[in-house]
């Protein structure tokens, strides 16, 4: 059920990719996050796990965002709180994937 959802507000979040070049990183992490699929269940001892159903390609991003599920299904029991945290959590995991990355130093 979950998972159904997550999918849903990633559909419903992600911009036009004719408004922006293909090769924008954004679009890319975009369509990367639109394949992804979570479960949360609780384990024996009563923690809350997250497993990836169908993976991005990419497992960094993939435990980002189950991060971002798990941070929002431990805090938010209604369904505009959940939309409203995992918006929130979903641009954070964006702007960490699409920052410009820093040259090393020498």
């Amino acid at each position: 059920m979950l998972a159904a959802y997550i999918g849903l507000l990633l559909a419903a979040s992600d911009p036009p990719a004719s408004d922006v070049p293909a090769n924008n990183d954004i679009v890319v992490i975009g369509e990367r996050m639109k394949k992804i699929r979570v479960a949360t269940e609780i384990d024996k001892t009563g923690a809350q796990k997250c497993i990836v159903r169908r993976s991005s390609g990419d497992p960094a991003l993939d435990q980002a965002f189950c991060g971002a599920v798990l941070t929002c299904a431990r805090t938010e029991t209604k369904i505009d709180g959940m939309n409203a945290c995992m918006s929130r959590e979903l641009d954070a995991v964006r702007a960490q994937f699409t920052a410009p990355k820093k040259a090393p130093e020498r």
